[in-house]
């Protein structure tokens, strides 16, 4: 039987048994139409069947590696895999990296690219970045997730009432939001317990040694906040914090602080100081003040110095420096044991609360 050049209309080439003219499938090395081609039931070539124009199957489209292509009667093109496999478009050989290689499961080996909608019957998780070109809708009235299990943390879009609501479930390891510079990602920026709603505002800064440790509170917690008053000037409200080491043999002629901790022209709200390693003989009393412009006692006056005891001017001071008081040029801090440190190191951590002015520039 001759095939090598169909009739110019599509036609079912026959074969005949005993005489009787019956239609069966066609099988054969390779097939080849100038026009159409069209199989009442199958065609199966060997190796490649090529049509000029159309191939026209009744039934479905079988791959002899599993799976098939069909259509329905409302016009839906279905490509369906074997019961194990998947469907790729591309040559990439690798595996899915993220999704599971099951049936129904597609993979796009490159860029995927759609002239309308897009979207997402379950989770859409995305392991790069989210990059909108213009903007993001969120329907309202429903949750969002945002990360770990979605009954944890959500957005809650009300356009009704007219806000954007961060939810923070009570079972969440955290019920805080943060505003901080993104190279501190992985910076410890917790206050010593999240779990009260509150929002955490933090400077450029390293956290973990510009304030990073906060106290907890409802409403905004930060460690710079500044309003400006236009031309140039401002008011600011900030916290300035050092660890400080005795070293054995040094502290009873004082050790000061590295920076000034005392800022110019500020108001010098509140002192806070935390024994963090206690020393490991010696001295038995702290004092803590101003290098040069007050009384070296004036924010802790003899307080004692095991782990962790903690001090605040406005109690443990001499009595003899108001809080707040002003300062006015720049200034370190004295730390002052009763007898040198022996053993090992003392360290002792403070945190002075400030406000400071800029006058107008223009």
């Amino acid at each position: 039987m001759d095939i090598t050049k169909a009739p110019p209309t599509p036609t079912l080439q026959t074969v005949t048994d005993e005489g009787a003219t019956t239609t069966h499938d066609v099988e054969v090395g390779s097939a080849k139409a100038t026009t159409s081609l069209e199989a009442g039931t199958s065609v199966e070539a060997g190796t490649t069947v090529t049509a000029g124009t159309d191939v026209v199957a009744g039934d479905n489209v079988q791959l002899t590696g599993g799976g098939q292509i069909t259509s329905t009667a409302a016009g839906v093109i279905q490509i369906l895999p074997d019961t194990t496999g998947y469907t790729k478009i591309g040559d990439s050989a690798g595996a899915p990296t993220y999704m599971a290689e099951v049936n129904d499961n597609l993979q796009v080996c490159n860029a995927l690219e759609t002239g309308g909608n897009l979207y997402a019957g379950g989770s859409a998780e995305i392991y790069g970045y989210l990059k909108p070109q213009s903007y993001t809708i969120f329907p309202t009235g429903q949750l969002i997730g945002l990360w770990g299990s979605a009954s944890y943390t959500r957005l809650y879009p009300d356009s009704a009432r007219g806000y954007l609501a961060l939810l923070l479930k009570d079972s969440h390891p955290s019920l805080s939001f943060l505003i901080a510079d993104a190279d501190n990602w992985n910076k410890d920026h917790a206050p010593p317990n999240w779990n009260v709603p509150s929002s955490h505002h933090y400077s450029t800064t390293d956290p973990e040694s510009d304030g990073g440790v906060h106290e907890e509170r409802d409403g905004i917690a930060w460690n710079r906040h500044e309003i400006g008053g236009g031309y140039g000037s401002f008011w600011a409200r900030r916290t300035i914090p050092e660890e400080v080491t005795i070293p054995v043999g040094q502290g009873l002629a004082g050790v000061n602080t590295s920076g000034n901790l005392a800022p110019a022209n500020s108001r010098i709200q509140q002192v806070f100081t935390r024994v963090t390693q206690a020393p490991g003989g010696g001295a038995t009393t702290l004092d803590v003040g101003r290098t040069n412009g007050g009384n070296l006692d004036e924010y802790a006056d003899g307080t004692g110095v095991a782990l962790n005891t903690t001090t605040i001017a406005d109690d443990d001071g001499d009595g003899n420096t108001p809080m707040p008081h002003w300062n006015s040029p720049a200034d370190t801090l004295t730390l002052t044991t009763d007898a040198n440190v022996t053993g090992t190191d003392m360290k002792v951590r403070i945190v002075v609360c400030y406000e400071q002015y800029t006058g107008l520039q223009a």
